[in-house]
């Protein structure tokens, strides 16, 4: 027999619903007694069944019962909402009519479901029907246990397909705002203190799910904590709805990082665990990262498509912006700052949120980008506390030591001759090219009206700002931690070395507690460093920076007026443009910082980015002074191309990639401006004004040298060094000046340092004797012996280079070095190492296992030699060889005779530049006769005739107009070199400003012939070369290098020349 239609609806309601009609219906069925009653009475005579049109007072019925088993009302209502889908699906579609009847009341049951889900949840409608006392506490946050669903728990089951979405509609208008705000509230609470390893997953989709709906997208924007009314950054991350997700985070802070610890479980017992399995842990914790940052990238891209959420969004990223400003600081209050986690996670997002406008060829998209938002910005003060790139004479002041007046004049003379040479430069260029002009300085930067911005404009200028305090600060928080960790291990290896000295005496058990603390801190600082590493070198967080760098570089290109259709017209044009001027200066310093981090520990990652712009950027702006006025940024930019060549890579470090290789040998620009623009900053450096500027320098120099060392040997680049050196000679002269200048300095402090630490390491050697000293004392001499290595460790480094760049290029490069202001300064350069390496004292020099320390004096011996070779062959007028005979200091000929035995001996060099070696040493003893039989001759000189520096007989004399007095025209023009100062009164003077006394040059040229003439002794001077050497001289301009005190104390003369 068939089943009646009715029958058959009912009994799919029954299931549906879990109620019936019929008193003897078996659990989970529930009886409706009321409503079966009432139906009875309406139909005294008929069996009832449920149908479409008694829906609602079924469910009416069923609700006022209120709890009748394990399920709250509002956990049966989602079950019947679940229920009626299955039991739709179930219809046989044979029975068309039927099916048909079955889907129209299951639709009608869903629109009732959802209704009177809304009367459950509604505050405004408490009491309607009864519910357990929890269940009406917690009223709307019911809907939250369904959206967090956890399989793995036992929280109520997830919301039906659908059902979200229509409860939304059908309250849009009925108070669903104070349905979902504790809703919204709850999900956000739920993944506080959770950590990546955590159950943040359900949250993070229900948080999506309702930023996919424009209409609940609305309500999060509007929701009170979206965008909460905070104190400061840390109060605004815990209290903002989108703060607990954004934190979750590998990355250090001063409190927890969440539960379950990633220190604990993935990186704890470091010692004993595998390198595969950390890397495993780190690559699961990167995965949840991704999932999580996905899923915010997600949330913020909905609610800016949302209508009317676009300006909510962006003020929540400027008020995240500005509560954070501290961030930025050296030192930040981390108590009153966002977390690493935070701005980490942060940076990540609005990576994504640019990416699809990285592409810089697309001029349509860098085109909406105006520079004029950093001025002009509706949301962020950029120039607030912040240094722009081209920095006033105020501005630079953030970098000058205010306390030292001395180096805020050499700061200024410095940039004086900057100015001067960039402009000489610039005029140069527009002399023989078409070079555009400077663009004029505009009242307002902007193209269009103020405060206007498109919106890819705002999102650019709103990530500069979320790297700057984020991704760039945890970067320096991470560089930071390794460099603590290095000093520790220093610390730590140091321990190690003297363990024999300290067992069995009395202080063991304190050296043994000491090393356990070490050894503990070292066990943190490793974990710190593996937790900030899982972020920084994650490939998802890498690729999307570089190519925002990319984007950036390309930008400040275009700014400065680089355009699609050639290339660029260098030097720039002067002024500099007000549109780059008045841009942060963390805009550029962020791109190096990142470019740092990025070269040293995931350098392949450049591999698979378009460098070109960000190649072009670092070389352009290297030769821009005056458009990037902070020395310390440019010499960024060299260390930065220092770590993309494929030279002097430690074992065990990834090379640089290919193509990063190629942009050195193939790029236009680079192969033109690179050379031209390191040795100009090797230049500028000299003085910076900071406090830490002698030693600064050295660190800046040698990565410009060994950047230039490998350049050299690029004939491109080769080229343009020999053509810099023949085409500017002024510029040249002061560069070669400071090359000497640094290489005396750093060869005679570490020279003068070896003996000591010999001394030192002997008195540690006698064990017993050791072991006899006070404690303290050993710790004293312990700590002077450490540093004395690491200071001439890093002396010898930076000397080497130095060395060796002088022996390269003299190969090719040498009429500079014979002039007659520099030829006296190579020639006591070279004689006084000479005479460490082959003289009386290289005895001193011997140390156990010297190369530690980076001494080879095999191959100091070699390059110093070389010099005197390929500066006596480059010198046809006999003017060097001269001058190392004159040089009374140092010079020695049985130290010669010593050092062309010792290079034949251990085969240093070819036996052919041995003896081209000993014919040199040949014709300076010569010189150093003839020298000696003039000295005879001339007697007591007249002390109008002494130059008042060197107390030698002055040749060409020339008056200092600054204080009237009278000096030998290469000693000034050596010390002007180095400083544009009157020695005598400190007053500003330069070469163009020394006035020939051409009346006591003819009386000292008189005396000369009476002298000669009158002991009958006659000498050629290799007149007329040498003459045309100081003709050449004349046209000199100022330079740097150095001056001699009293022409006794070499050093001296490579630090400056005092008052």
């Amino acid at each position: 027999m068939v089943e009646p239609s009715s029958a058959k609806l009912d009994a799919i309601l029954s299931r549906t619903f879990r109620a019936s009609l019929d008193s003897t219906a078996q659990a989970p069925l529930v009886f409706l007694s009321s409503l079966s009653q009432e139906l009875q009475a309406e139909r005294p005579n008929e069996k009832c069944y449920m149908d479409k049109d008694m829906l609602e007072r079924m469910m009416f019925a069923r609700l006022s019962m209120g709890q009748v088993d394990e399920e709250t009302p509002f956990q049966y209502i989602i079950g019947c909402y679940r229920r009626s889908f299955e039991e739709s699906r179930k219809v046989s579609s044979r029975d068309k009519e039927f099916a048909q009847l079955v889907s129209e009341t299951m639709i009608l049951a869903q629109e009732l479901i959802v209704s009177y889900s809304g009367l459950l949840l509604n505050p405004a409608m408490e009491g309607m029907f009864p519910q357990p006392p929890e269940a009406q506490r917690r009223g709307p946050t019911q809907l939250a246990d369904h959206l967090l669903f956890d399989p793995n728990s036992s929280s109520p089951e997830p919301l039906p397909p659908g059902f979200l979405e229509q409860f939304v509609v059908r309250f849009q208008d009925e108070g669903l705002d104070d349905m979902m705000n504790p809703v919204i509230t709850q999900i956000s609470l739920a993944v506080r203190n959770v950590s990546p390893l955590g159950n943040f997953h359900r949250p993070l989709n229900a948080l999506c799910q309702l930023c996919a709906s424009p209409v609940t997208a609305v309500l999060v924007a509007n929701h009170p904590k979206f965008m909460p009314n905070a104190m400061n950054g840390r109060s605004f991350e815990s209290e903002s709805l989108f703060g607990p997700f954004l934190k979750i985070s590998t990355a250090p802070d001063i409190f927890s990082t969440g539960l379950p610890s990633v220190l604990e479980q993935c990186f704890s017992n470091l010692q004993t665990r595998r390198q595969v399995e950390i890397n495993a842990s780190i690559s699961a914790l990167r995965t949840n990262l991704g999932t999580l940052q996905s899923g915010l990238h997600q949330c913020f891209h909905s609610l800016l498509k949302a209508p009317g959420c676009r300006e909510k969004v962006l003020a929540f990223i400027a008020a995240a912006l500005k509560l954070n400003m501290g961030r930025s600081k050296m030192q930040a209050d981390m108590l009153r700052n966002g977390t690493h986690g935070f701005f980490s996670n942060f940076s990540v997002i609005m990576l994504k949120l640019c990416s699809p406008f990285f592409d810089p060829t697309k001029a349509d998209r860098i085109g909406r980008i105006d520079v004029a938002y950093a001025t002009e910005s509706p949301r962020i003060d950029f120039l607030a506390d912040e240094t722009k790139v081209a920095a006033s004479s105020e501005e630079a002041a953030s970098w000058v030591d205010k306390r030292n007046t001395d180096r805020q004049d050499n700061l200024r003379d410095m940039q004086a001759l900057i100015s001067q040479r960039e402009h000489a430069r610039a005029c140069s260029s527009a002399t023989a090219s078409t070079a555009p002009e400077a663009p004029a300085s505009p009242m307002s930067l902007s193209d269009g009206k103020p405060g206007e911005f498109h919106f890819i404009c705002e999102c650019f200028f709103l990530t500069a700002a979320t790297l700057h305090i984020g991704l760039i600060k945890v970067v320096s928080e991470c560089m930071n931690n390794i460099k603590e960790m290095q000093r520790q291990q220093r610390s730590h290896a140091e321990l190690e070395r003297v363990r024999e000295v300290y067992m069995g005496g009395p202080g063991a058990a304190e050296y043994e507690q000491r090393l356990q603390e070490l050894k503990d801190v070292l066990a943190k600082a490793n974990q710190e460093r593996l937790s900030y590493e899982t972020v920084l070198q994650d490939p998802q967080l890498i690729g999307p920076a570089l190519g925002y760098t990319r984007l950036t570089a390309a930008l400040l290109l275009k700014t400065v007026g680089k355009s699609a259709a050639g290339p660029m017209t260098l030097p720039l044009p002067l002024p500099c443009p007000i549109r780059f001027a008045m841009l942060p200066e963390f805009l550029v310093e962020d791109i190096t910082e990142l470019l740092l981090y990025v070269s040293r520990f995931s350098i392949k990652e450049l591999g698979t980015q378009v460098m070109d712009e960000i190649m072009e950027f670092l070389v352009v702006f290297t030769g821009s002074p005056m458009y990037i006025k902070n020395p310390y940024l440019r010499s960024k930019f060299v260390e930065v191309l220092r770590m993309w060549i494929p030279a002097g890579v430690p074992q065990g470090v990834q090379p640089p990639p290919e193509n990063l290789v190629r942009l050195f040998e193939t790029n236009a620009l680079t192969l033109e401006h690179l050379v031209p623009h390191l040795l100009a900053l090797y230049v500028d450096i000299e003085f910076t004004g900071s406090h830490t500027q002698f030693y600064d320098k050295f660190n800046i120099r040698y990565h410009i040298g060994e950047l230039l060392e490998y350049l050299w040997n690029i004939p491109a680049h080769q080229q343009s060094w020999k053509k810099l050196a023949e085409k500017d000679p002024t510029f040249y002269i002061r560069f070669i000046n400071m090359l000497i200048n640094d290489a005396i300095f750093l060869l005679d402090e570490s020279l003068n340092k070896l003996p000591e630490i010999k001394e030192l390491e002997a008195q540690m050697e006698d064990t017993a004797a050791w072991a006899l000293q006070p404690q303290a004392v050993r710790q004293e001499r312990e700590a002077t012996l450490n540093q004395s290595r690491r200071v001439v460790q890093s002396d010898l480094t930076l000397a080497n280079v130095h060395v060796r760049m002088m022996q390269y290029t003299t190969t090719k490069i040498t009429a500079t070095f014979l002039l007659p202001e520099m030829v006296e300064r190579i020639a006591g350069m070279l004689d006084y190492f000479m005479m460490f390496l082959a003289g009386p004292e290289r005895k001193k020099l011997r140390i156990k296992d010297p190369e530690r320390l980076g001494f080879k004096p095999k191959e100091l011996l070699t390059q110093i030699t070389d010099i005197y070779l390929h500066l006596t062959q480059g010198d046809p007028a006999g003017v060097f060889h001269e001058a190392v005979a004159r040089d009374a200091r140092s010079y020695r000929d049985q130290v010669f005779v010593a050092a062309a035995e010792v290079l034949r001996t251990l085969g240093l060099q070819p036996e052919a530049n041995v003896r081209a070696f000993e014919a040199f040493s040949e014709k300076v003893r010569g010189a150093a006769a003839a020298d000696q039989e003039e000295e005879e001759v001339f007697g007591e000189i007249p002390e109008d005739f002494l130059d008042a520096i060197q107390c030698t007989l002055m040749r060409d004399p020339v008056i200092l107009p600054t204080s009237g007095q009278t000096l030998d025209r290469a000693t000034i023009q050596r010390h002007l070199l180095s400083e544009q100062r009157d020695p005598f009164n400190r007053a500003m003077l330069t070469v163009e400003m020394l006035k020939p006394d051409t009346e006591l040059k003819a009386k000292i040229e008189a005396w000369i012939h009476e002298q000669k003439t009158s002991q009958g002794v006659k000498r050629t001077h290799s007149g007329e070369a040498t003459d045309m050497i100081r003709e050449f001289s004349l046209r000199q301009a100022e330079g740097v290098s150095l001056q001699a005190a009293g022409g006794v104390n070499l050093r001296s003369e490579g630090v400056g020349l005092q008052p």
